[in-house]
């Protein structure tokens, strides 16, 4: 017996217009990959996970260090500071009415001492002794030094700009950098003038400059902080959260796996009533995508056979 039929046309003899766009059909071949290919598609997956997150990581070490470096520097250079006020305010202000000369050359003097500015000076070369990879620097430069001072030197790049750019009105700069071939930060704070310091400045034969005003730039202070001390830390506390959260993912993975196991088996017992042949007639990749009243009409041909006195052979 044979039956004669041709594919459902729309009204007008055209193709019946597709319903999926192109984004829906771009989704269906994501997911029919994903489900022929599962675990393989989880793998590719994690592996570009673990990627990223590396990244991620090294990244936010980085940023988590220079941000520590940053808040120490600035807590340093505040210290310092106050160590200058106190000896200013306490020092001085007490050994003064005694007859003690306050003066920025008091190595040449008997019976004297520095000056706050020569007493920083003397502080940050103090504490710029160290010679191990982790040692601070800090210290004090100025466009216009007193002559015979202790902090007359040729500046370098960052602390010409750092003078250009606080004289904008900035309270700070900083710069991530190279120094003495570290990685370092580079943190200057700004010294202005105040009316304590005017006396001596515009006064004073060895001053450069004697127009100074209340408020003036008259040098910075640089502190220099070495980053690669701090990073291993941050990082290697960093990849052992990573290591948690991925030992947890591969257990998560391998229970998805028993998962997409079974549901596999689901599949191959469905397809023994569903054939794929069926479905490929009805143009159909998976039985997800065949929906209610659909149907497709072929030219088919089906084969009758008998065995000749079959009953009679099956009733012996």
């Amino acid at each position: 017996m044979s039956a004669a039929l041709q594919p459902t046309a729309a009204p007008n003899g055209s193709q019946p217009p597709d319903p999926d766009g192109p984004l829906t059909r771009q989704r269906k071949r994501v997911v029919r990959v994903l489900h022929r290919r599962p675990l393989l598609s989880l793998a590719a997956l994690f592996l570009v996970g673990v990627g990223l997150l590396l990244l991620s990581v090294n990244k936010l070490a980085n940023h988590l260090n220079e941000q520590n470096a940053l808040r120490y520097a600035a807590q340093l250079s505040d210290t310092l500071f106050k160590t200058g006020q106190v000896y200013s305010q306490e020092v001085i202000a007490r050994v003064k009415p005694l007859g003690v000369r306050v003066t920025h050359k008091h190595l040449l003097h008997k019976n004297a001492i520095p000056v706050p500015a020569t007493f920083s000076i003397l502080l940050a070369k103090k504490i710029s002794e160290g010679t191990g990879p982790n040692s601070l620097r800090t210290n004090l430069y100025s466009e216009y030094p007193f002559e015979g001072g202790n902090n007359i030197q040729a500046m370098d790049r960052f602390q010409r700009r750092s003078l250009a750019e606080l004289g904008t009105g900035k309270k700070t700069f900083y710069s991530f950098e190279d120094f003495d071939s570290r990685p370092s930060l580079r943190y200057a704070n700004a010294l202005v003038m105040k009316q304590t310091c005017l006396g001596c400045h515009n006064t004073d034969a060895n001053s450069p400059k004697r127009d100074w005003k209340i408020g003036d730039l008259r040098g910075a202070r640089e502190v220099i902080i070495p980053m690669g001390s701090s990073l291993p830390i941050i990082r290697d506390g960093l990849i052992e959260i990573l290591g948690v959260m991925l030992a947890i993912t591969c257990l998560l993975l391998a229970v998805l796996s028993m998962v997409l196991n079974a549901l596999r088996d689901t599949n191959t017992a469905l397809a023994r009533f569903v054939p794929t042949a069926f479905l490929r007639h009805l143009g159909k990749e998976e039985i997800t995508e065949v929906r209610l009243g659909d149907s497709v009409e072929r030219e088919m041909t089906v084969l009758f056979s008998d065995i000749r006195s079959f009953t009679s052979l099956s009733e012996r």
